[in-house]
């Protein structure tokens, strides 16, 4: 049989050019380069907006980049 790679799941979701506007906490955590928890601590104090759709939380792209331009910092 032969050696088959195991491709990335996750990474194929979360790519810039494609994919969905919204994703999960494991995709978000994966996309921010940050834990789960990390992302479900910033739902939680609300730092970060969240869809809630049944008991899934779902975040747009868009807000976790302007979250990511609001945390950077320039080194002076």
């Amino acid at each position: 049989m032969p050696n088959r790679k195991k491709k990335n799941a996750v990474s194929e979701i979360i790519s810039p050019q494609s994919g969905p506007r919204g994703l999960g906490v494991s995709e978000a955590a994966v996309y921010l380069g940050a834990t789960v928890n990390f992302v479900r601590a910033l739902i939680r104090d609300r730092e970060i907006p969240a869809l809630t759709l049944g008991k899934r939380h779902v975040l747009l792209r868009e807000d976790l980049d302007e979250f990511l331009d609001a945390q950077r910092r320039r080194v002076a």
